[in-house]
């Protein structure tokens, strides 16, 4: 009897390993191939059409070294039939899963001395997207897009660099969009007699703070009469002067073929087909233009995938999208010269109205244990990565993480709402990630439970006012939230402008702040606007054992008076936040978060903000507001070096960014 059953183990076990599959994709196979290494198929989606075949097993494909060009998202879907499906570079060969074409040397002419052109319909591309109005709280799909030499090009703009402020606003236009008759297009005056040499100027486009430092927009010019612009579009908050106290409010004019003048800018000429670009020697390098206006890669009701040694780029919108998965690793992955995002999970992420409607992030979609490690994500037009997860109504935890990854330039197209990594839903984390030089927060988060630990983040919201790179806010029942032993470095606005590491704005509060180091953050010395943690009216906040290094202030505070939380709390979107999104009159909730048994009663001041255990050194002033509560505050003007400090306890920095 021991026998046979021995017998029937060892022939399980040869019949499971049986059910095992590798098949391999060349450039110079055959999609009719059975896609083994001497006889490979063409296309990932061909192997992916084989293992739709299997049944058990565990399943890779491995891809040859090149350039696979899709202007398709390539579907992994469900996969419930194979046990796990690995999709990874054959032996560290550079795979690029391209949503562009690129251009051969042999399509560019040189037209005048620093203009070269491409032909397009000559090159077969013939779908050049179109420009959209976009910006604040409004993303949309790029048009096609010029990359040179890996780095995305800039559509031909007046001025180069810097902006143009904004003058005597005649009419502010209209900001209520669902009025569908109105005409809405502001119109204002600009000092320059540059626009007088365009010929197309119902072709221009303007980008730039119009009204608000947090809002920007990209809008189309209806025309331009001597001194006088008119606007095509309406905008989020109409448009205001600039004036000594807004110099936030500015603009420049792009989509302009007279102001083909510089390294870095084209214009695509949408009748004749003619792409231009500006370089100033020979273009030996690489040239795309991007095609692909979905996702590349879509990962829908998927299970137990790993991505692996890929680099995605190039589409004009995101560079994976995942809805409803499970237990999904990329690891080892670069997404770069995207349109839109680079990775988006959740079931609201292919929205584009994502960004009228945060709610619509911070509800949960069934996503868990989707794990992104070790990649690069960067050079992306309105996020780097957007990652939900997790059941609010029960805060049962998603534990998706995005860990040991470097985000950098992601808010190429959109300037605001647009973060390195946004977190939404329940218990997913951010740690070891080094997020950098982009106009754009490192770290927007709603939802419950989220860690932010170990990150280095430095050089962000360059062109912001009134922002933070780590940011969240308007939701008492986003709360839970641990941001623990990360460096925020140099954070400050070249500009001037209200920027802070840690923000907490429009009452949210219950976040827990420790263990942090914020060097040289806050607005500059002499303005004091802005400390390296800005609470606006929130409370609950406990913040404990942080470094505070060459800030001009440490902590601002802004307060609320009974009626702006009467205000605010009594609109129909706070009940939805409170009573919709999640029950925070709940056993559940008043467990976990006692501090929010006030609502229940109308009571909607919060508790304190209570910081303990701080360093400052070369801190000019801790605190504006009597309202901070501090308890062991230690200041000097030099580091006092070693330990011993009282109640202060050593952030090891060993442990803080990328781990090699």
């Amino acid at each position: 009897m021991r026998l046979f059953v021995f017998f029937l183990l060892c022939s399980f076990n040869i019949f499971a390993q049986s059910n095992d599959k590798t098949f391999y994709v060349s450039l110079s196979g055959n999609d009719k191939s059975p896609g083994s290494i001497d006889q490979p198929l063409h296309s990932l989606s061909a192997a992916l059409q084989k293992v739709a075949l299997l049944k058990g097993g565990a399943v890779t494909i491995l891809i040859r070294g090149g350039i696979y060009a899709t202007d398709k998202t390539i579907n992994i879907g469900s996969n419930d039939n194979v046990q796990r499906l690995t999709i990874s570079n054959y032996k560290g060969e550079k795979v690029l899963l391209s949503g562009g074409i690129k251009i051969d040397k042999s399509a560019v002419r040189k037209a005048s001395a620093n203009i070269y052109q491409i032909d397009l319909k000559k090159a077969g591309v013939t779908d050049y997207g179109e420009l959209q109005q976009h910006g604040h709280r409004n993303a949309v799909t790029a048009p096609l897009e010029l990359f040179y030499n890996g780095q995305a090009m800039e559509l031909a703009r007046w001025p180069n660099s810097g902006f143009l402020p904004v003058g005597k606003v005649s009419d502010p236009g209209i900001t209520d969009k669902t009025n569908k008759n109105a005409q809405g297009g502001a119109v204002f005056a600009y000092s320059a007699d540059q626009p007088a040499k365009w010929k197309k100027s119902d072709q221009v486009w303007i980008s730039g703070f119009l009204a608000n430092g947090f809002a920007n927009d990209n809008v189309p010019v209806k025309s331009i009469d001597g001194n006088k612009i008119t606007l095509n579009a309406t905008t989020s908050y109409g448009v205001k002067s600039t004036d000594q106290a807004s110099p936030f409010r500015r603009f420049f004019f792009y989509n302009i073929p007279e102001e083909l003048d510089s390294p870095g800018e084209y214009y695509l000429d949408r009748e004749t087909g003619l792409l231009s670009f500006y370089n100033s020697g020979d273009p030996a390098d690489e040239l795309f233009v991007s095609m692909c206006s979905t996702p590349i890669i879509s990962l829908i009701n998927s299970a137990n995938v790993t991505l692996s040694g890929l680099e995605i780029a190039y589409g004009r919108d995101m560079g994976i999208y995942a809805q409803n998965t499970k237990n999904i690793n990329i690891k080892n992955c670069t997404v770069m010269n995207m349109g839109t995002v680079g990775i988006g999970i959740g079931k609201n992420t292919s929205d584009k109205s994502l960004y009228k409607s945060y709610e619509e992030l911070i509800s949960f979609d069934k996503t868990a244990a989707f794990v992104i490690s070790s990649c690069k994500v960067y050079n992306t037009g309105t996020g780097g990565i957007f990652m939900t997860g997790g059941n609010r109504q029960d805060l049962l935890p998603a534990g998706n993480v995005v860990d040991n990854t470097e985000i950098f330039n992601y808010a190429r197209r959109n300037w605001v709402s647009s973060p390195g990594i946004f977190l939404g839903g329940v218990g997913n984390a951010i740690k070891n990630c080094f997020i950098h030089d982009s106009e754009g927060q490192a770290i927007m988060y709603w939802g419950n439970d989220h860690e932010i630990s170990y990150n280095k983040i430095k050089d962000v919201v360059k062109e912001i006012n009134d922002q933070g790179a780590v940011y969240t806010g308007r939701d008492r029942s986003s709360t839970g939230t641990r941001i623990h032993n990360n460096l925020f470095e140099d954070l400050i606005s070249p500009r001037g402008y209200m920027v802070a590491a840690v923000y907490i704005d429009d009452g949210s509060g219950g976040i827990k702040v420790d263990s942090n180091i914020f060097k040289n953050c806050g607005s500059v010395a002499g303005k004091l606007q802005f400390g390296a943690v800005h609470i606006n009216g929130g409370g609950d906040n406990t913040f404990a054992n942080n470094y505070f290094l060459n800030c001009g202030l440490a902590v601002s505070m802004t307060s609320w008076t009974d009626e702006k939380w009467k205000t605010l709390m009594g609109t129909k979107e706070m009940s939805k936040k409170l009573k919709s999104d999640v029950n925070s009159n709940s056993a559940l909730f008043l467990k976990r978060y006692p501090y929010l048994k006030g609502l229940a009663s109308d009571d909607y001041r919060p508790g304190p903000n209570k910081f303990t255990n701080s360093l400052c050194v070369n801190v000019s002033r801790f605190s504006s507001n009597k309202l901070v509560l501090d308890s062991n505050t230690l200041s000097f003007s030099k580091d006092p070096g070693g330990a011993g400090l009282k109640g202060i306890k050593q952030i090891n920095t060993s442990n803080i960014g990328l781990r090699k």
